[in-house]
């Protein structure tokens, strides 16, 4: 990079890779109740990882999607665990959503727009 020169190209390389890494992590963090968290929070951690040890242009959004890969991984695992523990009644939860609906749908408390 030419010092004088205001016009000097920037430096080589594609975003693509940190870009691949934001939008797969943020895939895992939505995703985090399902299966398919994992596979998109290890693509999210390697595409990041790769971009970061390249120097690519976007390392900020390359050390994003490493996070929320992570988290995406970390929250699966957690909810996962939950769920086998049997952290909650299902059926019980389902019944008590159902009847505060009904209660907020019977007593006027909604909008039309």
């Amino acid at each position: 990079m030419d010092e004088y020169n205001p016009y000097s190209p920037e430096p080589q390389g594609s975003k693509a890779l940190s870009i691949v890494s934001l939008c797969l992590g943020i895939a895992a963090l939505i995703s985090c109740c399902c299966c398919l968290s994992p596979v998109c929070g290890i693509g999210a951690i390697v595409t990041g990882i790769i971009s970061k040890k390249k120097n690519l242009p976007g390392g900020g959004m390359a050390l994003a999607g490493i996070i929320c890969g992570a988290v995406g991984i970390v929250a699966y695992i957690v909810l996962t665990i939950i769920g086998l523990l049997g952290g909650g009644d299902s059926k019980s939860f389902t019944d008590a959503f159902m009847e505060g609906f009904e209660k907020g749908y019977n007593s006027g408390a909604f909008f039309l727009f």
